[in-house]
């Protein structure tokens, strides 16, 4: 699914009603730079606790999500939605 307006139409298609849609990208962006400056800043301590390799990895992979959203592949978004009674 490309984008949350497709998911919505998906989930209306088959009945659900949708209640609430909130598009949450930019703060999740801000969240996950925030996370991997932190991580870096704490390299020391988080090695000690984690191993060099346990570091390196978790490393990785949340720069790997920060480099996602940073380049709009991924966003965020909460969608609410309802199913009628007798379902």
């Amino acid at each position: 699914m490309n984008t949350s307006d497709g998911l919505i139409h998906e989930l209306e298609s088959v009945g659900f009603r949708t209640l609430n849609n909130i598009n949450k990208t930019n703060e999740w962006k801000s969240m996950v730079n925030k996370r991997v400056k932190e991580w870096r800043t704490n390299s020391e301590e988080l090695t000690n606790d984690l191993g060099k390799d346990g570091y390196n990895e978790l490393l990785t992979f949340y720069t790997m999500i920060q480099n996602m959203f940073n380049n709009e592949h991924v966003g965020g978004t909460i969608i609410v939605v309802t199913k009628p009674k007798g379902w």
